[in-house]
């Protein structure tokens, strides 16, 4: 994704280059193979992408729908303490990541549901929670968060 106060010709150039990411990890294959047995996915259609994000206590990530062109489903792997994701229902679907700066702008509906995310869960996200709701990690929950607290 370009930045945001890119031109309109670096947004252009910038969105029209394709990257070619690494492979997965090889230390992920028994995670993907889970998935596969669980009916998360298809043997011939592994995930492609893997994003890493460490939240440490006060950090979050704003509201937001991935970027459709990562298909589905979407899944988020909680690997160290729990937390909750606070969930936006949305009007119609919107395709609004945080790095477009579209996510604000995503009709909402009012209604919002936290989920708790044990250590060691899975959400899949997909049809209308995948594209008809955001998801954030609200920022700045301290409550019964100490030093050691990492997401």
């Amino acid at each position: 994704m370009p930045p945001r106060d890119a031109s309109p010709a670096t947004r252009k150039s910038i969105e029209s280059t394709v990257i070619t990411a690494a492979p997965m990890p090889a230390e992920l294959d028994f995670l993907i193979e889970r998935m596969i047995e669980s009916g998360l996915y298809h043997a011939d259609e592994k995930p492609a992408f893997c994003i890493v994000n460490e939240y440490l206590p006060g950090q979050g990530i704003s509201a937001h729908v991935e970027n459709f062109r990562f298909g589905e489903p979407v899944c988020s792997l909680t690997l160290h303490s729990g937390d909750s994701m606070r969930f936006h229902e949305l009007s119609a679907a919107h395709d609004g990541s945080v790095r477009s700066g579209k996510a604000t702008a995503a009709p909402r509906t009012g209604r919002k549901e936290d989920v708790r995310l044990d250590r060691r869960s899975l959400v899949a996200l997909r049809g209308p929670a995948r594209s008809c709701w955001q998801h954030e990690i609200v920022r700045g929950r301290k409550k019964g968060k100490g030093e050691e607290w990492r997401r």
